[in-house]
């Protein structure tokens, strides 16, 4: 597994499986809020491949448009069935379309899901919007370029947050992070936290110029790590605890859960 990867966010089934038929909300959300019927996961090609990738061309819409799709899987009053995929929108239309807004238990699907999301980024797309009609719908805006080589429908290579990748038919998912997806806290201890997400970490300050000396990148959490964390904490307004949380993750790009 390479230190920094692809993380996409998508709602993909009900909590049995299916397409139709669960109860409203997220039946299956873990207690990380993470992965259930809607959640993060590391970034795959859908069939033989993604049909485009649809990357809106203003920056801060494009963040907008992650915000509200990382809201959206933390939520476990959204959940999945196509039957029922606009009771969502419906839910969301009058409150900026907020995913986090959404107090009661309701459905959407994987491109109703991303309709949402859009909107809350200020950009018109209609509420019926499916797979098969997102490219047109989403090109007719202006405001988003097109990508179906297969440098970016067959590889995350050049994919960037905020991109909306589609396979039209079948699936759609939307780009949240392209770093390390952290799972947990980061610290140093008395006895050496170690691992992948330890190297993710120590290649970002690096990457950061954030140590005078850089880092050796071998997963151990030692006094230079430490040391290198409390840096960027105090350059950047944050507690100067040495731990990597929500907060300092963040600062440093990652998508903590």
């Amino acid at each position: 597994m390479a230190i920094y990867e692809v993380t996409i966010a998508h709602a993909r089934s009900d909590e049995h499986g299916k397409g139709t038929g669960g109860e409203a909300g997220d039946q299956k959300q873990n207690k990380e809020n993470t992965k259930g019927e809607l959640l993060f996961e590391t970034y795959y090609v859908s069939g033989d491949s993604w049909d485009c990738v649809l990357r809106c061309k203003n920056d801060y819409m494009r963040e907008l448009i992650c915000e509200d799709m990382i809201k959206a899987i933390r939520n476990k009053n959204i959940g999945y069935d196509m039957d029922e995929r606009y009771t969502l929108y419906d839910a969301v239309k009058n409150k900026a379309y907020d995913c986090s807004a959404a107090n009661k238990p309701v459905e959407c699907d994987c491109s109703s899901l991303t309709t949402v999301c859009a909107n809350y980024a200020g950009i018109a797309i209609p509420k019926d919007t499916r797979t098969a009609n997102m490219q047109t719908r989403y090109s007719n805006t202006k405001l988003f370029k097109v990508y179906t080589s297969n440098a970016y429908v067959k590889s995350s290579d050049k994919l960037i947050q905020g991109d909306i990748l589609v396979r039209a038919g079948h699936h759609t998912a939307t780009v949240v992070n392209t770093l390390f997806h952290l799972t947990r806290m980061l610290k140093k201890k008395d006895e050496m936290m170690t691992g992948k997400d330890v190297k993710a970490l120590q290649q970002r300050l690096n990457d950061l110029n954030v140590p005078d000396v850089p880092l050796v990148v071998d997963g151990e959490l030692g006094k230079k790590t430490d040391a290198a964390i409390r840096k960027f904490q105090k350059d950047n307004y944050l507690e100067v605890d040495g731990i990597v949380g929500a907060n300092t993750a963040k600062a440093l790009g990652f998508l903590y859960c």
